[in-house]
């Protein structure tokens, strides 16, 4: 029951909530400095914008998984019981 709530909560947080969020922020300061600084038509700096919010993920990936494992290991997972808590990423690993 425990590796359940495991991995539904660090799916919900490292695949789900923070690149959301993050991606979302980065993509607004793109399109908002856009506006600022260009006078491209809106369609091309939505366009624009939703490119650099796709480029971005691959970039973010690793910090989000391995903040998320921080994270976790520091907080909830000091209270499932499991000994020993593991320093490594332990939910996969890519080959990226």
């Amino acid at each position: 029951m425990h590796a359940v709530f495991d991995t539904l909560l660090w799916q919900g947080l490292a695949s789900v909530a923070i690149p959301g969020f993050t991606i979302n922020r980065i993509c607004w300061a793109f399109s908002s400095a856009l506006r600022k600084t260009t006078s491209l038509p809106s369609p091309m700096r939505k366009w624009t914008t939703t490119a650099v919010g796709l480029g971005a993920i691959p970039f973010i990936i690793k910090p989000i998984d391995r903040s998320v494992d921080f994270m976790m290991n520091k907080t909830v997972r000091q209270y499932y019981h499991i000994v020993p808590i593991e320093d490594k990423i332990v939910h996969h690993t890519r080959n990226d």
